[in-house]
């Protein structure tokens, strides 16, 4: 029988890969990152003639991905499914990066070097961010074509010509990671290292010789890197990406936390780390010679050093490492490929290691360590039925929406928005880190006080659905603020049941935070104050919390702090009066689902006499108007009168239901008329 060659071996390496891929990407269906929507929607600005933006009327660099966003629209045209485009894109990166692997030279073709590529192909990690709708499979790609100019540049027995060639080929490589992500420079100081190595040791270390081999790598790094600071500056106004300002810490937690994300990476990818630290043994002991293993062992001791102080990342299953999978898998085919070579037991522990590590890797699937890194939050999708009942319900009124979750809401809801992280606004990103919170990577920043000079009408805390209490910096900071408590009530809104992208049958409501004088907010013409029914059973938050720490036991205030948390949550788990969308009246009305006393507190009344009204409302519904101490305000012949010396009294709207009203019913507006 002949022998296969190495075509054929390589071919059916990449298929099984491939295979193994397909199977992953099943398997993570159909997750995608929250902030990969950040990115589309700069994608889909952009194809709108709205300029590479997050939102209207502000430049901000929110994204680190340029190169992405730019290929993700390119094939906006085409497709029309900008969600779309992110998958095929990092799909097409990571098959990319197993034919570099196998068709590069980077992994030598014998067996079992080379069915390291297919551990690659088995990782959980990466299936999950071959869709996960984010840039780390065009940079592991990347990486991969750049150790393969790499090594070809340095390859010896080719003339000068082709050699010239191939360092042309490394410099546009790596000019091409500098747009798709901010570390992209680390890249060619680290090719520039191999390549000054190689030189010195082949007595070209002359000042001279060392600028004719460097000059045509690193030459469009520098070209690409200054073309888009000064594309970043005239546009922007900055000299880095938002997402620098907001994401940087340097303390101890973050290097806590950045060690954390190492220890838990190498746990995860132990299929793939344990044979490249097999290929870092051979390299220590002596074979140096090959480029391509040069380029992966300083890589991951670079890469590696670089996550501890920035904290790591706060994705699931190791985002920020895929731009070593390539180098770890150059070590990890170099490794097994020497053990190959030893006497006796030298195939048998090759093939073993081989065959484990695919195996390793599939196990992985099912064994999640119970590390929380590593497992697949469920939430991202609920933002597409978010972002499209805002739009449906507000799109007219353009409302301004303060998110925690800047993906996926803002995308589909098209609407303008504020990020409370600081990735897509640069106050936030420039506000030093809070300790309010520990340490996650781009949630330690934020600016309560200036969201609320923002004066945003509607806030969503939290998940992309809204909590009713804050999760992160600026949202705690705004709570303890008076204005918070003057200005903003909670109003839940029901948005039915919705079927999500993995299946899931969920009931969804919005917890929303809305500004009273807002957009959404009450609305005063002369002597009429019009409220939109959705405010009728809002929640006011009672007090300002104190840094969003509970009073201590045996403080006054403890007792009434839990009586008040513990009402207000019952409120919410099952609010009285929600908001619902009506195709009938293109527009939100409440819905009253229980009888009682249902209030719209804080209304600012002048001296005078008022009368209130709602059109439709069933029989035995009675409107009132209470004083802030609950007592209701004279009543005259249907008026009441509010007296308070010249100055506007704060008084509750309440609206009665009886026991026997039949429910629920619906309320589109509440007019307060002035009657005197």
């Amino acid at each position: 029988m002949q022998p296969l060659s190495s075509t054929t071996i390589r071919t059916t390496l990449l298929l099984c890969a491939c295979g193994m891929l397909a199977y992953g990407i099943t398997s993570a269906w159909p997750y995608m990152a929250d902030d990969a929507f950040i990115s589309l929607r700069y994608a889909e600005r952009l194809l709108q003639g709205q300029g590479l933006t997050w939102t209207d009327g502000e430049r901000v660099e929110g994204y680190s991905n340029l190169l992405w966003i730019l290929l993700t629209a390119i094939g906006g045209p085409i497709t029309g499914d900008l969600v779309l485009n992110a998958r095929l894109l990092g799909i097409a990166s990571t098959v990319g990066t197993f034919a570099l692997l196998l068709f590069g030279g980077l992994v030598p073709p014998r067996l079992p070097a080379a069915i390291v590529v297919v551990t690659l192909g088995s990782l959980s990690s990466t299936g999950l961010w071959a869709i996960g709708g984010l840039e780390g499979p065009l940079v592991m790609m990347l990486v991969a074509a750049t150790i393969v100019a790499l090594r070809r540049a340095l390859a010896d027995g080719h003339g000068e010509r082709h050699q010239r060639g191939w360092r042309a080929g490394l410099g546009i490589s790596l000019a091409l990671l500098s747009w798709t992500r901010p570390e992209g420079p680390l890249w060619a100081m680290l090719a520039g290292a191999v390549i000054t190595l190689h030189a010195v040791r082949g007595g070209r270390h002359s000042p001279r010789e060392l600028l004719r081999l460097l000059v045509p790598v690193l030459v469009p790094v520098v070209v690409a890197v200054a073309a888009q600071l000064a594309f970043r500056l005239a546009y922007y106004g900055d000299w880095l990406p938002n997402t620098a300002h907001a994401k940087a810490a340097g303390n101890a937690s973050s290097w806590l936390a950045g060690w954390h994300y190492l220890l838990s990476a190498g746990l995860s990818l132990r299929a793939l780390f344990v044979p490249a630290a097999l290929g870092a043994v051979v390299f220590a002991s002596g074979r140096r010679g090959d480029a391509a293993v040069q380029f992966g062992l300083l890589s991951v001791v670079v890469w590696s050093a670089y996550l501890v102080p920035i904290g790591g990342d706060h994705f699931p299953r190791n985002r920020m490492m895929l731009p070593l999978f390539a180098p770890l898998a150059v070590l990890a085919a170099h490794g097994i490929d020497q053990l190959h070579r030893l006497a006796r037991v030298g195939p048998a522990l090759a093939w073993g290691l081989a065959l484990g590590s695919v195996g390793l890797a599939r196990w992985d699937f099912v064994d999640r360590h119970g590390d929380q890194r590593q497992q697949v939050p469920t939430w991202e999708w609920i933002g597409e039925p978010v972002g499209n009942w805002l739009q449906r319900a507000f799109g007219a009124e353009r409302p301004l929406v303060a998110v925690d979750a800047a993906g996926g809401a803002p995308y589909f809801s098209r609407l303008p928005c504020l990020d409370l992280l600081g990735l897509c606004d640069r106050t936030i990103a420039k506000s030093p880190p809070s300790p309010m919170v520990g340490f996650w990577a781009g949630h330690n920043r934020g600016n309560g006080a200036y969201v609320l000079d923002r004066r945003p009408d509607l806030v969503l805390f939290g998940y992309p659905n809204g909590l009713p209490q804050p999760n992160w910096i600026s949202g705690r900071q705004m709570e303890t603020d008076p204005r918070f408590l003057r200005d903003y009530r909670l109003v839940v809104m029901d948005a039915g049941d919705v079927v999500l992208r993995n299946g899931n049958h969920e009931h969804l409501r919005l917890s929303t935070w809305l500004h009273t004088n807002g957009r959404l907010g009450y609305r005063r013409a002369a002597a009429t104050l019009r409220i939109p029914g959705y405010w009728l059973g809002c929640y006011r938050q009672p007090y300002p919390f104190r840094a969003y720490t509970p009073p201590a036991e045996g403080d006054p205030d403890a007792a009434t702090w839990k009586r008040d948390f513990a009402a207000a949550f019952r409120w919410w788990s099952d609010p009285p009066v929600v908001g619902i969308y009506r195709d009938d009246v293109a527009g939100v009305v409440a819905e009253v689902r229980q009888p009682g006393s249902h209030s719209v507190p804080g209304l600012l009344l002048g001296d005078g006499w008022y009368s209130l009204s709602a059109p439709g409302l069933p029989a035995g519904v009675d409107l009132t108007l209470r004083d802030r101490d609950g007592h209701e305000l004279p009543l005259d012949g249907g008026r009441w009168h509010v007296s308070g010396s010249g100055t506007e009294q704060e008084c509750d709207l309440v609206c009665h239901v009886a026991a026997t009203v039949a429910v629920p019913f619906t309320v589109r507006e509440l007019v307060v008329q002035r009657a005197d």
